[in-house]
């Protein structure tokens, strides 16, 4: 019970620190096309935050974004980030933390055909195998 009582008055003291740092936010922390989503400070958006060390990944920072309600997605292991689904006004707020060096628009990523055939002139090169092989090409 004493407990539970001292982690939520950590939690509030966190919370209270956030709140009041979010009307300070550091802009030079979020990238230039995440800013117009964030004039709504209700909207939800998907974003990556980077770290300035891997140890903060998933960790204390991770934990706040939980705290404050939002939801981490995906927690990357060659880089110091974090996929997550923020609130607007949250990631105001995460901006100011010492340890968070980076925030941007998490962009969904299309295919393209740079390595399809045609892209590859495939079609040649397996005539010009055909011509220094044994075996005739069959396509």
């Amino acid at each position: 019970m004493k407990h539970t009582r001292q982690l939520s008055r950590c939690a509030v003291a966190w919370l209270t620190l956030l709140l009041v740092g979010s009307a300070f936010a550091d802009n030079s922390k979020i990238s230039p096309d995440l800013l117009p989503l964030l004039t709504n400070p209700s909207n939800s958006v998907n974003v990556i935050v980077q770290y300035n060390s891997s140890l903060t990944s998933g960790g204390i920072i991770g934990g706040i974004i939980n705290l404050l309600g939002d939801v981490v997605n995906a927690t990357f292991s060659l880089i110091p980030a974090d996929s997550a689904t923020m609130t607007a006004a949250n990631v105001l707020t995460l901006s100011n933390q010492a340890s968070v060096s980076y925030i941007s628009l998490d962009r969904p990523l299309n295919a393209t055909l740079d390595y399809s055939a045609a892209a590859v002139n495939a079609p040649f090169a397996c005539r010009q195998r055909s011509v220094f092989s044994s075996r005739p090409y069959s396509g």
